[in-house]
């Protein structure tokens, strides 16, 4: 094989990991997205549409809501495969 083959191999490969990480980091930040819309409307439930509250007692409810779901982007298994694709 020539060298030009050679590198037109690697730049074939090369893009088609490309390819393939960039569909999975889509699917991510689709589901990411898919998150920030739930949270977005449990926010306005919780802040708008229930009784009349201090903002204080309501931040407890919201940020327990968010800690719970945020946990398993940050630590949970999507962000390890994520960061292994990448390499």
């Amino acid at each position: 094989m020539s060298t030009t083959e050679v590198l037109e191999g690697r730049v074939y490969m090369t893009e088609n990991r490309m390819f393939t990480v960039a569909g999975r980091l889509a699917a991510h930040l689709y589901q990411v997205e898919a998150e920030v819309a739930d949270l977005h409307a449990a926010n306005h439930e919780l802040v708008c549409e229930r009784g009349r509250m201090p903002i204080e007692e309501k931040t407890s409810e919201a940020w327990s809501g968010w800690a719970g779901r945020s946990s398993r982007w940050i630590w949970g298994s999507s962000a390890r495969s994520a960061e292994r694709s990448s390499r």
